[in-house]
């Protein structure tokens, strides 16, 4: 995420809350992430892919939700993204959008600290990027998985 400064990826996470804030009921993922895109003329590093594979934009923007999910502002379910009254009241509350990146992701470090005693010692400035990883690989084939069901059951 380096061509992607905290401010850009804290407006996308903005956008994002926005945008589930009008669907209570929440939205699949992948519809979350295609109205986001859609309402940013994104770079050509963002809409570039990953040698692994992956579209950057989609990548940054699932790697920042875990931040926004350990917060406790974006619940994850099956597939569909909603956003808690505490997302909202972050929404509110830090209407800059690096501000707001920057408070999930300490809010995030304060969760792994208290969940990983060895964690002690993580500065501020360091931020656990394997464990996101996988969490956001786990997460898009919990999502794949998901929409098959839902197809399957669709066309039974």
């Amino acid at each position: 995420m380096a061509n992607v400064t905290r401010e850009r990826t804290g407006r996308f996470v903005r956008k994002l809350l926005e945008v589930l804030s009008v669907h209570p009921e929440g939205l699949k993922a992948r519809e979350a992430i295609d109205r986001v895109a859609d309402s940013f003329e994104l770079t050509d590093y963002e809409r570039g892919t990953y040698d692994s594979g992956g579209v950057r934009f989609e990548k940054i923007l699932r790697f920042a939700t875990v931040d926004c999910v350990k917060a406790g502002w974006l619940r994850k379910n099956k597939g569909v993204w909603t956003v808690t009254e505490e997302g909202a009241e972050a929404l509110a509350t830090h209407t800059d959008p690096g501000d707001l990146y920057r408070e999930a992701t300490r809010l995030y470090r304060q969760w792994k600290r208290a969940r990983d005693a060895e964690a002690d010692d993580v500065t501020d400035d360091e931020i656990d990027d394997e464990g996101r990883s996988v969490s956001v690989t786990f997460e898009t084939a919990e999502e794949a998985a998901w929409d098959e069901i839902a197809d399957h059951l669709g066309g039974v």
